[in-house]
Formats: structure tokens, sequence, C-alpha cells
């Protein structure tokens, strides 16, 4: 399915995100294309922060707006809908965690629409080495304690909005975020790729 062209109806890059999210629920021609501009950089952070640079990332994003526009009526406010669209990447990241198998995605959106996602670290150079290791080292952690880990310490979300993006309560998050740290600890002990920068960058 194709993305439908814009209308004079869809909110423009000045308007607010009340404007986007009342085109969206009524299902306004372009308002998909709208909020796919808008937030794709968004999603693409969180994924990649999240599972590390993989070549499922595009697919990965387009998988969060089929749903996100399946859902978006549940939305409260347009106050709640990053929150809300932030959860629904981080629900996407869960399955895919869990699965670790690529599917047949359903493509709402044409490749040159694709959110740019170069500006993530590549795993060259000292710097890029160390990243590898990171994510070497967090794809042993379990689904859930990996996600606290890089949604609160990599996408630098708070823990209130990590724990809300998680849909689990503060405490459970904290938890999480603690037990998937001293892992991540544990296994980094291990790796001298790791030690080593820990101790050049105490």
């Amino acid at each position: 399915m194709s993305v439908p062209a814009r209308l004079s109806a869809v909110p423009r890059p000045g308007d607010d995100v009340a404007s986007l999210l009342e085109a969206l629920v009524a299902g306004r021609v372009g308002a998909a294309d709208e909020f796919f501009r808008r937030f794709a950089p968004l999603v693409a952070s969180v994924i990649v922060n999240t599972l590390g640079r993989r070549p499922e990332v595009p697919d990965l994003v387009n998988d969060v707006f089929v749903m996100a526009l399946r859902d978006v009526g549940r939305v409260q406010s347009a106050a709640a809908l990053q929150g809300w669209l932030t959860a629904v990447t981080v629900n996407v990241c869960r399955v895919f965690l869990r699965s670790q198998r690529r599917r047949a995605w359903l493509r709402f959106f044409a490749p040159e629409a694709l959110p740019d996602v170069e500006a993530t670290p590549t795993a060259e150079g000292p710097e890029g080495a160390v990243v590898k290791a990171v994510y070497e080292v967090l794809d042993t952690l379990p689904a859930e304690e990996r996600l606290a880990v890089a949604l609160h310490d990599l996408e630098g979300l708070s823990l209130a909005a990590m724990a809300e993006a998680m849909r689990v309560s503060l405490a459970t998050g904290k938890r999480r975020l603690s037990a998937g740290r001293a892992r991540f600890a544990e296994k980094a002990r291990g790796d001298r790729r790791l030690t080593e920068w820990l101790e050049e960058h105490p």
C-alpha cells in the first residue's frame, strides 16, 4: 500500500501535534505521511539504541507505524502521543528480542521515506569496537532488562519515561534497570574491549 500524497488539510510543520492527532484519528488523507515524517527519527533512535544497528531496523520502523496507525484512536491527548508512540516502539523491540526471527513485514512506506539513521555510531575504529562490544553484552541480557538499560542509559529516557514506555510501574522499571546494569557489569568484566575502555574513561 503506497503512502497517499499530502493534501492542504494535513497539518504542516508549524501546526501543533493536536492538529496532527486529529487528522490521524479522522483518517485524513496524508496524515499518515506527516506522522511518519515527524516521528520516524524518534522511533529509529529508540530501536537502534535498544537493538543496535541491524539490517531489520527499517522494517521495524515501518512495523511501529503500522501498529501506531491502527491504534492511534486510543491516544487520549496530543501531549500523550510521543510517549504512547515510544511505548509502541518498545513493544516492537520486545517482540523482536523474544523471537529473534525476521518475519514478513507489512510495508506501508516506500524505502526512500525511511528515516536517516546514519548518525548512529558504527563498528569502526576504537569507539566503534566499544559500541560493538556493548551490544554483544546486551544481547546476553533478558529482554526486559535489556530494554530498561537501553532506554535509560542509551536512549536517555528518565526513569519515569522508561517505565511508561515499558508499560510497567516505576518500581518495576527500577528493578529491571538495576538487575540489567548488574548483569551487564558482570558480563562486561569478561570483555577486554570494555574493561580497557572503562579504565581509560573512569
